[in-house]
């Protein structure tokens, strides 16, 4: 399962009631027993998502698809 799922989106509702991103995470595929292992994208920080660390895998998967990833999250150095 997890290998066929590239991101998550993670929601919650805020304080209005309206629902919110709180994080974008990458799915690398790779599973411990039952913990999938997750890249984080971006983080809800201070009231707003910003770009963390994380790259998500199979880049070629993208390109195929005519996405420069690189671009994408403004990290040209991956």
């Amino acid at each position: 399962m997890a290998a066929s799922v590239d991101l998550v989106l993670h929601l919650a509702l805020d304080a209005t009631g309206q629902r919110r991103v709180r994080e974008i995470v990458a799915v690398t595929g790779r599973t411990e027993g039952d913990v999938i292992e997750t890249a984080e994208l971006f983080t809800l920080r201070q009231g707003r998502l910003e770009r963390v660390t994380g790259f998500p895998p199979h880049r070629e998967r993208y390109e195929a698809a005519g996405v420069d990833l690189g671009r994408l999250l403004d990290d040209g150095a991956r």
